[in-house]
């Protein structure tokens, strides 16, 4: 078994501890001698076990905690993140303008799907407004796989 997994281009991220040299700067900080610590190896073997070969390409630090552009690993020592998606490169990690509109939500309610609520009518309305002008319904769903899902059954009742 590939402990470490590959990157994108089939190299192998190995678990092998490197020497590393101290690094102090706004955004970064290396305090330890090394990287790959044991508390980094084993959770990072623990994930091979349960998780499929696909997801073996992952930066192999472990990850205890995020803020702005940084995370921070098991061992305390601090990174730029540059493997955020564009939402969180677009907000930060735990934004405090988004981590209070979440606690304000989360005080009204968590999630309704069935039932009629203002910000689902906000939500419809804006997104016809920012569509093709022959567009005036909107669907909404909770995931990316309910979309592709209904996708596959809209095709197949389209090919009959």
């Amino acid at each position: 078994m590939t402990v470490g997994g590959r990157d994108r281009y089939g190299k192998e991220y190995g678990l092998e501890p490197v020497e590393v040299s101290a690094v102090k700067t706004k955004y970064r900080r290396i305090s330890t001698w090394t990287l790959h610590l044991l508390k980094s190896i084993k959770l990072v073997k623990a994930l091979e076990e349960r998780e499929p070969r696909s997801m073996f390409g992952q930066v192999s630090v472990g990850i205890r905690k995020t803020y702005g552009v940084n995370v921070e690993d098991l061992d305390g020592n601090v990174f730029l993140d540059r493997t955020s998606d564009a939402l969180v490169t677009n907000i930060c990690h735990t934004a405090k303008v988004v981590a209070d509109a979440v606690k304000n939500q989360l005080k009204k309610f968590h999630f309704v799907h069935s039932f009629p609520y203002q910000k689902r009518l906000d939500l419809v309305e804006k997104l016809i407004a920012i569509t093709l002008k022959n567009i005036n319904h909107a669907f909404l769903l909770s995931t990316g796989s309910e979309a592709v899902t209904l996708l596959d059954v809209y095709e197949m009742y389209r090919n009959g």
